[in-house]
């Protein structure tokens, strides 16, 4: 009797993931797409750079660039909920796609384009904007935007190497550094640590897909009212 209600759990837990299971794979079946793809592009500003891919069975591609949370390829798996209303709001978008304008423009220069592209085959429709778009699409961009920043992303092991993103910063004087850190806003240049008080030298991080290490320290050796040097750090 005592092993009754654990035996009672465990066909309940195994029937759960059979379901979840079996949801994922009809939300597959029934998808109108063999691929959707945004193409998040920049801004005037610091908006984040990225590609996200989403396939019907809730497999993701993403792919970060300039001032992306996550920089190079990732993968990603979504759940079944949001399977079935992604793949629904694609069929939506789909079933429209005669009548909707595939580019408004809002003639605003400094706002971020996004390229919305459902590929079923060969076959492809795309739609570009930056802040108008028709409902329907406008809430598939939601729903991608959504799953780029609610994904439990993993770093592909395909993923290519990251570029150097730290540099050995030597300065005058110690309360230059707010200055220097101000100039390079663009290249989100923070400091990690100080590693040396006298002369004083900081550890700083930078996004290096603004500006390649190599470029941040010829430009910053130029700036010699406050840096006495700058090295790249190799990072392992």
């Amino acid at each position: 009797m005592q092993y009754f209600p654990l035996f009672l759990l465990s066909l309940l837990s195994l029937t759960a993931a059979c379901n979840g299971s079996k949801n994922a794979a009809s939300a597959m079946k029934k998808a109108s797409y063999t691929q959707v793809e945004l193409i998040q592009g920049g801004c005037f500003g610091t908006c984040p750079v990225f590609n996200l891919l989403v396939n019907p069975d809730g497999s993701t591609d993403y792919v970060g660039k300039r001032y992306a949370s996550y920089k190079g390829l990732h993968t990603g798996q979504l759940e079944a909920d949001t399977i079935k209303a992604f793949n629904a709001q694609v069929a939506t978008v789909l079933a429209k796609a005669d009548q909707l304008p595939k580019f408004i423009d809002s003639r605003i220069a400094d706002m971020a384009m996004s390229t919305i592209i459902i590929r079923n085959g060969a076959d492809t429709v795309m739609f570009k904007g930056t802040s108008e778009f028709a409902p329907e699409v406008e809430q598939l961009r939601q729903l991608l935007f959504s799953i780029s920043k609610s994904t439990a992303w993993t770093r592909s092991p395909d993923a290519e190497p990251l570029p150097a993103s730290q540099l050995l910063v030597t300065l005058k004087a110690a309360d230059q550094v707010q200055v220097v850190t101000e100039d390079y806003y663009r290249q989100q240049l923070k400091v990690v640590r100080m590693t040396s008080k006298e002369p004083p030298v900081f550890l700083m991080q930078f996004d290096p897909y603004t500006m390649s290490a190599e470029e941040m320290v010829r430009d910053m050796r130029r700036k010699k009212f406050a840096i006495v040097n700058v090295e790249i750090v190799e990072e392992r």
